[in-house]
């Protein structure tokens, strides 16, 4: 199931790809662009985040902004955010 591709979500996605997605997105998530293209090879610290990518919570108009999420974040992450 796991795999790298698809890399953002489409509504017109079935099958073994609408699974991806969904898993890579809850369980392998944790930086993407502004438009929603997801990048799984990033593990490193805030700092050194890629060029136009960004932690998932800041995402502008992100659907889930409003609503409260519970994750397991890093506490390096956490640190950084406060």
């Amino acid at each position: 199931m796991y795999g790298n591709l698809p890399d953002q979500w489409d509504d017109e996605l079935t099958g073994i790809d609408r699974l991806r997605v969904i898993t890579n997105a809850t369980t392998r998530l944790r930086i993407c662009s502004a438009h929603g293209q997801m990048e799984f090879k990033f593990k490193g610290e805030l700092k050194d985040i890629p060029a136009g990518f960004m932690p998932w919570f800041d995402v502008p108009d992100r659907a889930t902004q409003d609503t409260p999420v519970i994750l397991g974040i890093g506490r390096h992450w956490l640190a950084a955010k406060r």
